[in-house]
């Protein structure tokens, strides 16, 4: 089943969509038509009759390929691309899209590390980060803030949990609640952990990604106006998720995409999912959190279960094991040609079923 005639030849290559595949030309492009024995096509449209899905590896080649119309819709990676490269789209019969995604951005603290593991430290961390300034600087305005891991649309997500304020002021009060002083006068916070005088410094870890690196690179000149010192390591991808999978790492930037299924957080936040390489990198803890994780999953009212996660994203709040940052939109251009276009909200890809044009704007011949 997994030769290369049987996963790419199009009479193989069998489902009950509303498209088939047609031609697959690796690195090239991937060819579907409309499936005329499509079962749902009443209630479904299939508009148009073919799917050319091209492949450009530079995104600055794809968006010239955009505005010269050889392509009708395209992502957009870069914040910077969406905003300086196509500063008028409709010079180029071109239209932009927003659609909010199922994912959070986040600071990851090493909860097991002596200088995160204590909760007023995280909290002050968080107090000492100005996110809606980053987002302004790095994403062009382009994201929300979020303080809990479920998705702001989902029914699950407590809108009234408050926003972290940022404060300086506030963040040096519960540091020094936490016992961290400037003792020697050199500008950085210390404490006595375990017999041993600390220096508050840590080192975020990262995979060679220039976005994430100007993050960091903002937070720790925050941080360093509370007497905090902080570095960048950089690695490539493989040796990153090694090192936050065996916990290996002080604080990163992270995020986590969501599921289409109701809300389970047992994956990420359960305790146990910190041991053998689990996704609780973070190696959080509360048994308090475990129980109502445990609960939720064999709740089957639905009301119940929203109240259950409601109450776990107080819990989250309160210990802030990471620094929620805000939740991105996908970026998007498509010709204006297309009426009816739209997205799905799990995940964030275009419904190009349903998109069609009026025949005078039509460009191809079927």
């Amino acid at each position: 089943m997994n030769s290369e005639e049987v996963s790419r030849d199009a009479k193989y290559v069998v489902g009950s969509g509303p498209y088939k595949l047609d031609k697959w030309i690796t690195g090239q492009s991937i060819t579907l038509v409309r499936n005329d024995n499509y079962w749902n096509k009443q209630s479904i449209p299939n508009y148009p009759a073919k799917l050319l899905f091209k492949t450009i590896q530079d995104q600055n080649a794809a968006i010239v390929a955009a505005k010269n119309k050889e392509v009708d819709q395209m992502y957009v990676i870069q914040p910077s691309d969406f905003v300086e490269n196509v500063k008028d789209p409709a010079q180029f019969s071109l239209k932009k899209s927003l659609v909010l995604e199922p994912t959070y951005v986040f600071v990851a603290w090493n909860n097991k590390h002596p200088i995160f593991s204590d909760v007023k430290v995280r909290t002050a961390l968080a107090h000492a980060i100005d996110r809606q300034s980053i987002i302004d600087k790095v994403v062009y305005g382009m994201g929300t803030l979020v303080n809990s891991p479920v998705f702001m649309k989902s029914k699950y997500y407590n809108n009234n949990l408050p926003q972290i304020e940022f404060s300086q002021e506030k963040a040096k009060q519960m540091l020094a609640e936490a016992g961290w002083k400037d003792s020697d006068g050199d500008g950085i916070l210390d404490k006595v952990i375990d017999g041993k005088k600390t220096d508050f410094k840590f080192t975020f870890i990262n995979n060679n990604n220039p976005k994430r690196k100007r993050v960091m690179l903002i937070i720790i000149e925050a941080l360093k106006e509370i007497g905090i010192q902080a570095g960048i390591q950089e690695y490539e991808w493989s040796v990153f998720l090694d090192k936050t999978k065996k916990h290996e790492f002080d604080a990163c930037y992270s995020a986590w995409q969501l599921g289409v299924t109701p809300e389970d957080p047992y994956q990420i936040w359960h305790s146990t999912q910190k041991e053998g390489e689990g996704s609780n990198f973070i190696s959080y803890v509360n048994p308090e959190s475990d129980k109502l994780i445990e609960q939720n999953r064999t709740e089957f009212d639905d009301t119940k279960r929203i109240e259950i996660l409601k109450k776990w994203q107080e819990i989250i709040f309160k210990d802030q094991p990471v620094t929620f940052l805000w939740s991105e939109p996908s970026r998007y251009l498509y010709s204006d040609r297309f009426r009816n276009a739209r997205w799905y909200a799990y995940p964030d890809s275009p419904l190009f079923n349903e998109w069609w044009t009026p025949v005078s704007a039509q460009r191809y011949k079927n």
